[in-house]
């Protein structure tokens, strides 16, 4: 479980579906409600993925932005700051996954940089955040690569 930075967000993931990915949202502090009103939080969205997610971050400056990982080759970002192309400003949600192109070589004497005898898709295993929110780390077993949007 992870608020967002603003709290109007809340991302879970049960155990009994480790594949999924639940994205509520709560009335901003702010928000005018009616006396004796309750505050219910809505579901927003739902991600469904493949594998297992192992991580799962939300962006430290952008209060929309939302990174996650399954342990394969891909970054999985989700964001409700698309703007479409129709004319009311409305943004929307959008959700994409974004390949990592990197590769761990290994030589006859382990990760290595020349002489390669074999290569293995970098998977991705934990990332972290920028402190400014533009740029993500992404981590495998070893090595780690930098992703930026």
């Amino acid at each position: 479980m992870a608020f967002n930075i603003s709290g109007t967000l809340l991302l879970v993931r049960f155990e009994s579906t480790p594949h999924v990915v639940h994205l509520f949202s709560f009335p901003s502090p702010g928000d005018s409600v009616k006396e004796g009103t309750t505050l219910v939080p809505q579901l927003r969205s739902v991600l469904i993925h493949t594998q297992s997610v192992v991580k799962a971050t939300w962006n430290p400056v952008r209060k929309g932005s939302l990174a996650l990982c399954c342990s394969g080759g891909g970054l999985y970002l989700w964001s409700d700051e698309w703007v479409g192309e129709g004319d009311d400003g409305d943004s929307d949600e959008v959700a994409e996954c974004v390949g990592v192109p990197a590769r761990e070589y290994f030589g006859s004497s382990g990760l290595e940089t020349h002489a390669h005898r074999s290569t293995e898709e970098f998977e991705t295993r934990d990332l972290k955040w920028s402190p400014d929110g533009k740029g993500i780390a992404l981590l495998d077993r070893d090595v780690f690569c930098c992703a930026f949007e």
